[in-house]
């Protein structure tokens, strides 16, 4: 089924068509949503969230205007800064020591995009949110702040919190002398 046939199918409801879609589109999704959020149930919730509202919108899709991987990445990404947003949370991040600890965290001879994803998991919400909005979305501070709700100079000072963060936990496992 082509992506436009997929689509009229959601249009008129058709649960084997959202089911296609879903599973189609499932890991680009959740992969968006891994990058804000800092645990897997989380993300599968919003995943799940982000395709109720895909559903629910899905006629508001226009192909004049973009492609379906980037309306419904606009779609992900601002529900992941929704949760993000409204509350703040008691958690503490595991101390630089007790990650070092952890053999299971990173590949220490081979590091990539999967092992600062873990990574980034011990960061605040609101850090790693910014960091991932500026780094691997290209947000400005400004756009960052008026999507979070804080100051541009909040945004700098999350994103360099967040750097410092991981210059230690860096340092702690080997890979910076």
């Amino acid at each position: 089924m082509s992506e436009v046939e997929l689509i009229k199918a959601c249009l008129s409801n058709d649960r084997k068509a959202q089911f296609v879609f879903y599973r189609n589109y499932f890991a680009f999704i959740s992969g968006i949503c891994m990058r804000y959020l800092r645990n897997e149930q989380a993300a599968r919730e919003t995943s799940n969230d982000i395709f109720l509202k895909i559903f629910t919108r899905i006629a508001q899709f226009d192909a004049s205007k973009g492609s379906l991987m980037a309306w419904m990445k606009k779609i992900a990404i601002n529900t992941c800064i929704d949760k993000l947003k409204p509350k703040q949370t008691d958690w503490q991040p595991l101390p630089v020591q007790e990650l070092a600890a952890d053999t299971g965290l990173i590949d220490l001879d081979h590091p990539g995009t999967e092992d600062l994803q873990k990574m980034s998991r011990h960061l605040r919400e609101r850090q790693s949110g910014v960091l991932n909005l500026f780094v691997v979305e290209g947000y400005s501070h400004d756009e960052i702040g008026a999507m979070l709700g804080i100051s541009a100079g909040n945004s700098r000072w999350y994103l360099s919190d967040a750097k410092q963060r991981f210059k230690k936990l860096l340092t702690s496992t080997g890979y910076l002398a």
